[in-house]
């Protein structure tokens, strides 16, 4: 946790003191200015990290995140000269799954993933709209729920929690994903069976790694194949 030292004002506060405070933060960097610099930084990985959140300037803007998000009780203040000085370092083009502009096309397994689902979107467009109320059902059944199944248990073995899972898949599908309790059914599932899988964690993560590129391979087909997998279908693993 975060200290900083309390300082004792010269003058006693006021209620304008406080109004001046709160008018400041208008001005301020927002928590989601850094969530999407974090963005930017992990996605173009300028400093060749095999694991792209473990970069420097990563950790650094999380924990400037971190700081930001207890700054109404601890008094934190953005550091904006930093924040430009790493915007000169990565630039301001945002990956393409941020729907934000200027933008580039991420390589990354979310930039995949985002554009085959506007490339779907596009291509069944007059089918979601004959279809009305059940399109949402239509477009997760087509979607192939075996690689919804496949990119929760890469991103779990990478340790990263269910709720992100959810959103990284809702930012680019939508509401045609799986619904939070069934991607945290899923995770806890892998982790129960990563926690028996023999092997120390370095090879653990390493193969898990390596799966990536066959998730990239899985998302390329996912959106053209009506093949559902249901989740029994793990037991064959």
């Amino acid at each position: 946790m975060i200290q900083f030292p309390a300082s004792v004002p010269s003058t006693r506060i006021t209620s304008d003191d406080i109004i001046n405070y709160w008018l400041s933060l208008l001005g301020a960097t927002s928590y989601g200015e850094i969530f999407n610099l974090h963005a930017i930084v992990v996605d173009k990985n300028k400093e060749n990290y095999p694991k792209r959140t473990c970069q420097p300037l990563a950790i650094e803007l999380a924990d400037m995140f971190s700081a930001a998000i207890d700054s109404g009780k601890t008094g934190y203040e953005i550091n904006k000269d930093r924040i430009k000085e790493i915007r000169k370092i990565v630039g301001s083009t945002y990956p393409d799954f941020l729907m934000k502009k200027p933008s580039y096309q991420s390589q990354s397994i979310l930039g995949t993933l985002y554009r085959r689902a506007v490339d779907f979107k596009q291509m069944n467009s007059n089918s979601s709209e004959d279809h009305g109320t059940n399109s949402s059902k239509t477009s997760y059944t087509q979607a192939d729920e075996g690689n919804f199944r496949f990119y929760v248990k890469v991103r779990t073995a990478l340790n990263v929690d269910s709720y992100v899972i959810h959103q990284e898949l809702h930012s680019v599908f939508g509401t045609n994903v799986p619904s939070k309790l069934i991607i945290e059914e899923w995770s806890d599932y892998y982790k129960k069976k990563n926690s028996t899988t023999r092997g120390s964690m370095e090879s653990s993560i390493l193969k898990s790694v390596e799966d990536i590129d066959e998730a990239h391979s899985l998302c390329n087909t996912s959106l053209q194949s009506s093949t559902t997998t249901t989740m029994c279908s793990d037991t064959n693993e």
